[in-house]
């Protein structure tokens, strides 16, 4: 019974450091010619911007900012990020080797200006869903 319960132990704590070092080494390339690049996103005022959507065109890789405006991704040089955000305008850089250690993306606020919003009140349809309301 002892010799069991030690075996059961025994195989845990040799069990349980794989877990420990797939936390310890969490970003790493799924392709050997890719490199992570990390990188942060902020605003006009140099806020962090959270849940930016980052992306490679024509691929199926993207990722988005964390609450800090930090992200993680695996691309190769020379290829294009894109940055989209409601409320600002889209934003691209190419990828540098050196952009390795970490690099900042500003976003610039989107600007629309609306023209003459016209307001009118149509009495037939508020007529009409008054006397459904009131047969039911």
């Amino acid at each position: 019974m002892k010799a069991l319960y030690y075996n059961a132990i025994l195989g845990i704590l040799l069990f349980f450091p794989s877990f420990l070092k797939a936390q310890i080494r969490p970003f790493e390339p799924l392709n050997p010619d890719r490199i992570f690049f990390k990188g942060k996103v902020v605003d006009t005022d140099n806020n962090a911007l959270p849940k930016v959507s980052i992306y490679i065109p024509g691929s199926m890789r993207g990722t988005i900012s964390d609450s800090n405006g930090n992200f993680y991704i695996d691309a190769k040089p020379k290829e294009t990020l894109y940055f989209t955000y409601a409320g600002k305008e889209d934003a691209y850089r190419q990828l540098q080797e050196k952009d390795t250690t970490g690099f900042i993306v500003q976003m610039q606020p989107r600007i629309q200006r609306l023209k003459n919003v016209h307001v009118r009140k149509d009495k037939k349809i508020i007529e009409r869903h008054r006397a459904t309301l009131i047969k039911t």
